[in-house]
């Protein structure tokens, strides 16, 4: 079935397709084909434009109290007019909607393929709590724009590449325990198929959240943009391997272009940093990896095993630890950590 935008409930090219159109037309909040082809699959849905144009009309955005909303073998393109093919979180309203989205395709957007917001009223960062086996292909900014609080959802199942410029650009705002559901302290940043390209300002990391970053993840900060921890009981599970080790890089390949990752006032006993690449920091913090505590503050940090990692290419140290901070095992020791250091503009590695 293909619909345009000119079909639905008199809707003309340009305008917004408010998901509660959907709800009454598709089973409350459901958008999901059933019918079965010869091959075992779903027919698809087709949301389209009437002119084959990338932003040619505004898109789905998802506005609705369902907690079962579902997106599943549809097709969305051609929209990205005023965001993103597909929308959620920017109602600014306080309420508990959730959407899953599956099996779907979002593509030739004038923008992004999806984007999620977030909702100031009641901090809910997104409105799409599972987003897997999906495909965004064929947009013109990337493939999708997120927020440090809801790059969780996205999944390693689906396929990101194929964009104009591919990427999944990530804002910055710091992940608190209110932006989640309950019992999901522990978060997961999959490794996708394009990097995550993660905006010049501070994503934090808060509030006794665990974070686990997969392996062969590669992450490009914008100038200034920084990835901190911080909360006595906040974790960070960096472990790459020898064949996927994760990237932590910049988007100009120039000594000093982002802060760094960051440990503030983390004593977490399960902080770990294995087989990761870190380079092109020290802008405004003393080197690529920095643990301490923050200016004025007497907490202290920690991070419990860097090993196996190569720092290199910052515009201060390869690694800093000053008096309030500590790090496991003997992280300045390369035979012993399986540190590599390189061109650093400042000592390799310093511990107070």
């Amino acid at each position: 079935m293909t619909v345009t935008a000119a079909d639905v409930g008199g809707y003309q090219a340009g305008d917004e397709l408010m998901a509660n159109l959907y709800q009454q037309d598709c089973l409350e909040g459901r958008l999901a084909s059933k019918a079965t082809t010869v091959g075992g699959f779903p027919e698809r849905i087709t949301l389209t434009g009437t002119q084959k144009e990338r932003g040619w009309w505004d898109g789905v955005y998802i506005n609705s109290t369902s907690t079962n909303n579902v997106i599943e073998w549809v097709v969305i393109e051609y929209g990205g007019g005023s965001g993103a093919n597909l929308g959620a979180g920017f109602s600014g309203t306080d309420d508990e909607g959730r959407t899953t989205l599956r099996n779907s395709t979002l593509r030739y957007s004038g923008s992004y393929g999806l984007r999620l917001g977030y909702d100031a009223v009641s901090n809910d960062p997104s409105r799409i709590e599972e987003a897997k086996n999906n495909t965004y292909t064929e947009n013109h900014t990337g493939a999708a724009r997120v927020r440090t609080d809801n790059v969780h959802v996205l999944s390693g199942t689906s396929t990101f590449s194929g964009n104009v410029d591919d990427h999944v650009y990530v804002g910055g705002t710091n992940v608190r325990d209110r932006h989640l559901d309950s019992g999901e302290d522990d978060l997961t940043w999959d490794r996708l198929d394009v990097p995550y390209r993660m905006s010049s300002s501070t994503h934090g990391i808060g509030d006794g959240i665990t974070l686990t970053i997969d392996p062969g993840a590669e992450l490009l900060f914008e100038e200034g943009g920084r990835l901190r921890f911080s909360g006595e009981t906040t974790a960070a599970v960096l472990e790459g391997t020898e064949e996927n080790p994760i990237r932590f890089s910049a988007t100009e390949e120039i000594p000093g272009w982002w802060d760094g990752i960051s440990f503030a006032t983390s004593e977490s006993l399960l902080s770990v940093m294995d087989h990761c690449i870190v380079e092109y920091g020290g802008r405004d913090r003393d080197g690529n990896v920095d643990v301490g505590g923050e200016a004025g503050s007497t907490e202290s940090a920690s991070l419990q095993q860097l090993t196996n990692t190569i720092l290199r290419h910052s515009a201060e140290h390869g690694l800093y630890v000053d008096s309030r901070g500590s790090v496991g095992n003997n992280a300045c020791d390369t035979d012993e950590s399986g540190n590599e250091f390189e061109n650093n503009a400042a000592d390799d590695c310093v511990i107070e």
